[in-house]
């Protein structure tokens, strides 16, 4: 027996060993060739090849910028085509001297590499263009497609025609056409007159009066000046500045605190997404609901483009029947009172980190907005208009509030029942809007209070005199829609939470 596995092990093992033989074809070498490659081989084989980074970019004039060879092995020299535009170091940096195009070169061992530069007083992009004189922005009349539209000034509405894209083009000029048409903005003719009116045209080569240099003023606002006549600007008339609908002119230049040949510009960074919501009771309330809410929608959007950058892509407001609504046979205006019960139970999430819905009561804010489908926050938030006033139980007490707004920042959700006036249902809006980018109250009570904030945040730059802050519902902090700095920070350090198309 043990003859028979000692025989069958050998078996085995030689046919193992048969397993890592490398088959050899009938013509092949008795010899394995040796197939290793050198080490000093194999870096050559996958250097990188030499690249100038940053690519084409766009330098502000007075700033600089770093330019490296990646990838290059030897010595480098580097040269800029036009320095009346741009200068380099010999380690790259470049400065921008004046507004233009040129060309970047890295000589690398005798091969060229080259990038476009652009330089300018305004990085290209999309904007929206506010006078500054009059408050009032720059926008295509009637939306209008046709060459010879005027262009004229109206009240923020956040419409594509009201959107300009501005860009450095090969003859050292800003071209700029509106999103909407894809047209240029000129002077008529290209005249050199005063008062020559300002239109949209379908071309821009070899037409000066479409060409536009653009400075900053003492004011930090913007000039733009026609390439036909460099001592005229884009301007109001001298009648009728505040006026919707009042068309742009090219007059001469005046350095004045009229600045109605000045320009204030709000770049397009970025677009966040929001589908609005708003049910029965809410429009028994307000008969004008939808037009009420897209104006207050079309304020959140100002505030949003001009502190931030942020484009507030709004859905079609949507009505839609809320719990209150299919629970509740009493009106709207009727409050909330439990009779022989003080407390009003919330619907929310329980130790285990799960949903629990609560059947009582149907004006309680919590029970209404989680039953609304939350939003996939990957392309899209969302925001309710609940009618009827909201109650609450807190501390084991019932209240209920004429006024109130809830956010669930990590599920993209917020809710607005403010019934005071339009003016304070707006500063909710913007308010609860700002926590989904976890702007902090600080306003005391429940919460924390301005100075416990700077404390705990290490940030001075809050203030009570903010829709966050303690000075929240005082008439000049609601009517200016105040967010304090410390604020506008917190914001700004999540744009990150929501980039959609």
């Amino acid at each position: 027996m043990k003859k028979r596995i000692f025989l069958w092990g050998f078996v085995c093992l030689l046919l193992c060993t048969a397993c890592f033989v490398l088959p050899v074809s009938a013509d092949a070498p008795d010899a394995i060739p040796d197939t290793s490659v050198d080490l000093a081989e194999a870096e050559i084989a996958t250097a990188s090849t030499p690249a100038i980074t940053p690519a084409d970019d766009f330098v502000k004039i007075g700033e600089q910028q770093q330019y490296t060879c990646t990838g290059a092995t030897g010595s480098v020299t580097w040269s800029i085509r036009d320095t009346n535009i741009a200068t380099v170091s010999s380690t790259g940096l470049v400065t921008g001297i004046s507004q233009g195009v040129t060309y970047l070169s890295a000589n690398v061992d005798g091969t060229y590499l080259t990038v476009t530069i652009k330089v300018g007083a305004l990085e290209e992009g999309t904007y929206f263009i506010g006078n500054k004189g009059s408050g009032k922005y720059m926008d295509l009349e009637g939306a209008a497609s046709a060459d010879g539209t005027p262009i004229q000034q109206w009240t923020f509405h956040g419409g594509i025609q009201s959107r300009w894209i501005i860009t450095m083009e090969s003859y050292n000029y800003y071209s700029i056409r509106c999103a909407y048409t894809n047209k240029y903005i000129g002077v008529e003719d290209s005249s050199t007159s005063g008062s020559a009116a300002i239109k949209q045209y379908s071309s821009v080569a070899n037409q000066k009066g479409r060409q536009w240099s653009i400075t900053v003023t003492s004011s930090g606002a913007y000039r733009f000046t026609p390439r036909t006549a460099t001592y005229m600007a884009l301007s109001l008339p001298t009648t009728g500045t505040n006026d919707d609908g009042t068309d742009l002119v090219q007059l001469g230049y005046v350095n004045d605190t009229n600045y109605r040949d000045e320009w204030v510009v709000y770049s397009l960074n970025q677009q966040v997404n929001l589908d609005i919501m708003y049910d029965n009771a809410y429009l028994s309330r307000y008969p004008d609901a939808y037009n009420q809410l897209i104006n207050q929608l079309v304020a959140l959007q100002q505030v949003y483009i001009e502190n931030f950058g942020i484009f507030v892509n709004y859905d079609t407001p949507a009505i839609f029947s809320s719990y209150a609504d299919s629970n509740c046979t009493a009106s709207h205006t009727s409050t909330c009172n439990h009779v022989g019960n003080s407390s009003c139970a919330n619907s929310g999430w329980d130790s285990s980190n799960m949903l629990v819905y609560q059947s009582y009561h149907h004006n309680n804010i919590y029970n209404n907005l989680l039953r609304i489908s939350f939003p996939n926050m990957s392309s899209t938030t969302r925001m309710v208009f609940f009618g009827r006033e909201c109650c609450a139980s807190i501390d084991g007490a019932h209240y209920s509030h004429p006024y109130y707004g809830l956010t669930y920042y990590n599920l993209g959700l917020i809710s607005i029942t403010n019934f005071i006036s339009l003016e304070s249902e707006l500063k909710t809006i913007v308010h609860e809007f700002g926590h989904l980018y976890f702007a902090p109250d600080h306003y005391g009570g429940s919460t924390q209070t301005t100075a416990e904030i700077k404390i705990s945040s290490g940030d001075s730059r809050y203030s009570e005199n903010c829709i966050y802050g303690e000075n929240k519902d005082e008439p000049d902090i609601i009517e200016n829609l105040t967010i304090c700095e410390g604020c506008k920070a917190q914001i700004a350090a999540n744009f990150a939470r929501f980039a959609h198309s």
